[in-house]
């Protein structure tokens, strides 16, 4: 699947920070797989622009990555208790239309 910075950065982030084994197993292995390396602050040019925003270069391609169905699906699960508590912002309507 394809996913841009944006898409890495939104999924890092809706990702539940507590639930069952199986849940954090998954979660620990898809961070890893979709985190940002520091390889990539140069090749981004990703800036921390001190406000908790970060601002990077969005003429770089999206990278494909191998998601496994666990991960997609516990992806899809954060996406779905956003939606539930009305929590969706615009910046995550992109990402969240490719698990959908």
């Amino acid at each position: 699947m394809k996913l841009s910075l944006l898409d890495r950065v939104t999924i890092l982030n809706i990702l539940p920070e507590k639930g069952s084994y199986e849940t954090i197993v998954v979660r620990k292995e898809l961070v890893e797989k979709v985190g940002i390396k520091q390889t990539e602050l140069d090749e981004y040019k990703i800036k921390d622009l001190g406000n908790g925003s970060i601002q990077w270069d969005t003429t770089v391609e999206d990278k494909d990555y191998d998601l496994t169905e666990r991960e997609e699906r516990l992806v899809r699960d954060s996406f779905k208790e956003k939606d539930r508590k009305e929590e969706l912002t615009t910046s995550m309507l992109d990402t969240y239309e490719k698990f959908r």
